[in-house]
């Protein structure tokens, strides 16, 4: 099926997206997680031939920072002349909202990214792990507005560093 720099290549992506799975569940050193996970992500789009895998993990990424960044914005914003004496209350709570909105919108364009990049993998890889981080992800974007789109976006990232030891194995 794959030749064998090919399948060392596979065991090294493997081990690099394990290391940056669990990395990015850390404070403070999570961004060095995402970075290794992201070329975790390239290498194995290469060495599989499905290019889906990188295209839809970059736009993941990017709509999350412009989500991220846009959602800040607003909030600062709406803090800020929450703050001021002549701004009014209804001004200051429409624009939380419209804050919480564009962060969810966002958000769940992310989630679609990352869930069909697993996908990809997973029907690359043959790794049913990545199936069903694909699916955790996607559900965790859709539940983010109630809040426990977290907690199953923890375990989309649980399923995926399963995934990625798999890989880092692979014979």
């Amino acid at each position: 099926m794959f030749s064998m720099s090919s399948q060392e290549d596979i065991r090294s992506a493997g081990t690099i997206g394990f290391i940056g799975g669990i990395l990015a569940l850390i404070p403070y050193i999570d961004f060095v997680g995402l970075i290794m996970v992201l070329i975790a992500l390239y290498k194995l789009s290469h060495d599989y031939g499905n290019e889906g895998i990188w295209r839809n993990a970059i736009y993941a990424v990017v709509f999350s920072i412009i989500g991220v960044a846009i959602a800040t914005f607003t909030l600062v914003g709406s803090l800020s002349l929450l703050s001021s004496i002549s701004y009014s209350t209804i001004g200051a709570v429409t624009s939380i909202i419209v804050f919480f909105i564009v962060f969810y919108i966002f958000m769940v364009i992310s989630g679609y990214f990352w869930r069909n990049a697993y996908a990809e993998l997973g029907r690359s890889s043959g790794m049913n792990e990545f199936n069903n981080a694909s699916r955790w992800y996607w559900l965790g974007a859709l539940l983010t507005i109630i809040l426990v789109g977290a907690i199953l976006t923890l375990i989309a990232d649980i399923y995926a560093i399963i995934g990625y030891h798999k890989l880092s194995q692979v014979k």
